[in-house]
């Protein structure tokens, strides 16, 4: 027989024994939880939390230790925006046990995991989705993921408009068809062009500016997205794969950088993108966003009219108002299947 977390009777009682029947740590902002063992270390007492944080994150971080117990089974979705794809996960099923970067690689790897270019961690009230890359580091933002969330979300019972905060701030999603392919459309954040808001290393902000990368003079400009973006125009798919993996680790964008590539074939942009901690991706909606505000900086489009981006994966349109305003992006998103997963094995090698 057990109780509490599952310690079963037997070994408490004998964890008693050892070292006396423990008191219960009191915290003034948590509810009394399990009694703590004498034989903890004093580091993994639970301590009151003084950091500035946002309030998704800071609930995460302040529940009681007692209910950080991994569960051994992961529920996970499966969706993908132009192929584009992603695990998601809900928060309450890490049983409050956060996603590591180890994690994140195995469960994107496409042999040995369940094989995504990212993991989105969903909150819920308020609706909050935190991004982690194929690679284990964490992203401001991503386009598709949003998308992917944002239909989730509709499931779940969020109605068709509403509002998802992430770690560049708030965007209104509205989904607009709710089949198993829906069309889904985002106000992303408003694009910048200062240099620190970037970042990149320049003293003007870089619109179709001269760049050299390793003896070659590139023509670029630099694009804050809620994460940074070098959009180039006009160079061969040959000269892109090989700049590619070069610029995203620049290090004049001290954060990397995701870099685009755009063609323009009559009314069409079409983009291929090289993300920071992924690499070639099918789709990248940051990317179509900073690739259609370049294109209007340099006269290459209208503003308050419909840019059609193409990416491997599929079309997007976007729409670039004034400087400053939100630009808006419309693309399909699909969920593909779910599952489950083991923690436990996860990183088994």
């Amino acid at each position: 027989m057990s109780t509490g977390l599952g310690i079963p009777d037997a070994v408490r009682a004998g964890r008693d024994s050892l070292h006396g029947t423990p008191t219960p740590l009191q915290r003034p902002d948590l509810p009394t939880t399990e009694p703590w063992p004498e034989s903890l270390p004093a580091a993994l007492h639970p301590a009151p939390l003084h950091c500035a944080l946002p309030e998704s994150r800071r609930r995460a971080l302040a529940r009681p230790l007692s209910l950080v117990y991994a569960p051994p089974e992961l529920r996970f979705l499966k969706y993908e925006g132009l192929g584009n794809d992603f695990v998601l996960l809900e928060e309450a099923e890490l049983g409050g046990v956060p996603l590591t970067p180890a994690e994140a690689v195995a469960i994107c790897d496409r042999h040995l995991g369940v094989g995504a270019d990212g993991v989105l961690v969903i909150e819920r009230e308020p609706w909050a989705m935190r991004v982690h890359n194929a690679d284990g580091s964490m992203a401001q933002m991503c386009g598709n993921g949003l998308r992917c969330v944002a239909l989730h979300l509709q499931g779940a019972g969020a109605g068709d408009e509403f509002v998802v905060e992430t770690d560049s701030g708030p965007h209104a999603c509205r989904v607009i068809a709710s089949s198993p392919q829906a069309e889904v459309e985002v106000a992303m954040r408003a694009a910048e062009i200062d240099p620190a808001r970037v970042p990149v290393a320049a003293d003007a902000p870089l619109i179709d500016a001269a760049f050299d990368l390793e003896g070659s003079t590139l023509r670029l400009s630099a694009v804050s997205m809620g994460n940074p973006h070098a959009v180039l125009f006009d160079l061969s798919s040959e000269r892109a794969s090989e700049l590619g993996p070069r610029l995203s680790v620049d290090p004049r964008f001290p954060e990397g950088v995701n870099a685009g590539f755009v063609t323009r074939r009559g009314d069409v942009f079409e983009l291929r993108v090289h993300e920071r901690g992924v690499g070639w991706t099918r789709a990248c909606g940051t990317g179509a966003c900073a690739a259609a505000y370049a294109a209007v900086l340099t006269g290459r489009a209208a503003r308050h009219a419909p840019i059609v981006i193409e990416l491997p994966g599929g079309r997007l349109t976007l729409e670039v108002g004034e400087d400053g305003s939100a630009i808006l992006m419309r693309g399909r998103a699909r969920h593909v299947f779910d599952g489950t997963l083991s923690r436990e094995r996860l990183l088994v090698p």
